[in-house]
């Protein structure tokens, strides 16, 4: 085997040893790529439901059908307990909004369904009382898919309130 052959690199730039010298060149680029879920047109939506859970039935809280020619996106579900429960003396809490009451004994689970498949579940008592979850990717019903959130008490009638926020496109 013969040694590689050694040859002279010469590199095609300026002569940067004549004088002190910078030279900007305009560049674009995009801070955070469009995600293919963004919307160009949307309306901002808020599902608000709530209902008195009581233990052994599931009550459905929201159930919302997706219409021909929509699309939800579903950024956001928030559940909280609020108001007093049974003959328990209620108090207010420190982690809710201060405008919602809370018992000292309360449970209660939410389960979100999509097509009747539960896809979620978030479970909220008077330890912790208010619960946000934001989605990464968000939860998307195209047109005729269904959403419900499904609420059932572990211990009492148990008021729950739920929210899934996003938006509605079209076209």
């Amino acid at each position: 085997m013969s040694a590689p052959e050694v040859r002279d690199i010469t590199f095609d730039r300026p002569d940067y040893t004549a004088g002190a010298f910078i030279v900007f060149t305009g560049q674009t680029s995009e801070v955070a790529p469009p995600a293919e879920f963004w919307a160009k047109k949307a309306f901002a939506a808020a599902i608000v439901g709530d209902v008195e859970a009581v233990p052994g039935t599931a009550r459905t809280v929201i159930n919302l059908t997706a219409s021909p020619g929509y699309t939800f996106f579903g950024t956001d579900l928030v559940v909280m307990l609020y108001g007093k429960i049974g003959l328990f003396a209620s108090r207010y809490n420190t982690t809710a909004p201060p405008s919602y009451p809370r018992t000292s004994l309360c449970a209660a689970t939410a389960e979100v369904k999509l097509n009747s498949v539960t896809i979620d579940m978030v479970r909220v008592d008077s330890q912790q009382p208010y619960f946000h979850k934001p989605f990464k990717t968000p939860l998307t019903l195209f047109p005729g898919d269904n959403l419900r959130v499904e609420a059932i008490s572990e211990l009492g009638t148990a008021p729950v309130k739920v929210a899934v926020l996003g938006y509605w496109t079209f076209g």
